[in-house]
């Protein structure tokens, strides 16, 4: 109770705009001291991944695919971080992925261009769907399944990441905005959709890495299927 006290009182305050990426990679900023839930900042090169396509592009399996290829300091979705990049506290957030060596999930895909400007050898995953409408229809199921206050998280956190483009334009917009950041470097960025091709092959290539003896994860596969065919 106390977890969901916090998060309506800092949904219905005002929030501060996400401010622009410096010209410049930043200095480091120090993390938070380490705790159990935070880890220790890894040293600066270390060999870093993020995943920066939006919730419900199949994040979940590029986190399972992580996971399978010996990525252990990784961090998925985050409520905390999530609520602190909604108050503004971007620098907080950078502190916090400092300390991981792959993220995908929010709040992470709202701040691509300050990490990849803040890590300048890391690697970047944009997970997409299919199109727009798969994405959108993906998202309304997961609305559908999620309490009120959660629903107005997301509002809100796309309101500070996307102003003024509508929901249906969400997808399309952001990974058109991820391209277009990339396409001067782009041996940085892979783009990957599990409705397309579900297979190891791109990943280890773009990561260096060998193919797992495991069969490729689909996860949350279907999850939504029941509510999708209800809503036509």
């Amino acid at each position: 109770m106390s977890l969901l006290k916090s998060l309506l009182q800092r949904l219905f305050r005002p929030a501060s705009p996400l401010p622009e990426p410096a010209s410049a990679p930043q200095a480091a900023v120090q993390a938070p001291e380490p705790t159990a839930a935070v880890e220790a900042p890894l040293p600066a090169g270390h060999p870093r991944v993020f995943g920066i396509g939006l919730s419900k592009t199949g994040t979940t399996t590029l986190g399972t695919c992580f996971e399978i290829l010996g990525l252990g300091r990784r961090c998925s979705y985050s409520l905390e971080h999530t609520l602190r990049l909604i108050d503004g506290d971007v620098e907080g957030v950078l502190a916090a992925a400092d300390c991981y060596e792959a993220l995908e999930d929010s709040p992470w895909f709202a701040v691509y261009e300050q990490l990849a400007q803040r890590h300048p050898q890391a690697r970047f995953i944009l997970t997409r769907r299919k199109d727009g409408a798969a994405w959108v229809r993906s998202a309304l199921n997961h609305g559908a399944h999620s309490p009120e206050a959660a629903r107005e998280l997301g509002r809100r956190f796309f309101e500070r990441l996307l102003p003024g483009v509508p929901v249906d334009a969400l997808h399309d917009t952001h990974n058109a905005r991820v391209r277009a950041f990339f396409a001067e470097q782009p041996h940085r960025l892979l783009e990957v959709c599990w409705e397309e091709e579900a297979s190891w092959d791109a990943l280890c290539a773009f990561l260096g890495q060998p193919l797992p003896d495991q069969p490729f994860p689909h996860e949350n596969q279907g999850v939504y299927a029941a509510a999708a065919a209800d809503a036509g």
